[in-house]
């Protein structure tokens, strides 16, 4: 799936989502290993999650950055 496609897979598939994940049954798909090459013969193993796992990462980290923040905060305030 492309970035272009992921809107309306969303709208089509969004409370399916929704539901794995929190239910605690969404499973990522396996990334897709890609070899770019290094200096001399060595190669570098990438892996590309889909469009769709990267999004739910995304997502997931943007809710969990701030709270991680505070708390981290807070444990630099004496009281």
């Amino acid at each position: 799936m492309s970035c272009e496609q992921l809107l309306p897979w969303l709208r089509a598939n969004m409370d399916t989502l929704i539901k794995c994940l929190m239910d605690g049954s969404y499973r990522p798909n396996p990334v897709r290993r890609v070899e770019i090459p290094k200096d001399n013969v060595k190669k570098h193993l990438l892996g590309i999650p889909t469009v769709v796992d990267r999004m739910v990462q995304q997502a997931i980290n943007q809710v969990l950055t701030p709270i991680f923040y505070l708390l981290n905060m807070q444990s630099y305030i004496i009281i």
